[in-house]
């Protein structure tokens, strides 16, 4: 299972907020994608992705660190 395709199920799921088991076979099984899914998460990958996200667009763009705001 090629790791772009397991990326773009995994945000399939987050955007669509279907359950896992309905994820459509186009994106291979759902079993395999939730795993890779936890694993990702436990070694931090997405958190690392965010971070990396950010630090460009603050390069490209600018963040506004001044205006912030919580939401709980």
């Amino acid at each position: 299972m090629e790791a772009r395709t397991v990326l773009e199920a995994i945000f399939y799921v987050l955007r669509t907020g279907i359950q896992w088991k309905a994820l459509p076979k186009t994106f291979g099984a759902a079993s395999a994608v939730h795993r890779y899914f936890r694993f990702w998460c436990e070694q931090g990958f997405f958190q690392a992705l965010w971070v990396a996200g950010l630090a460009h667009y603050d390069e490209a763009v600018g963040v506004d660190w001044t205006w912030l705001s919580a939401d709980g």
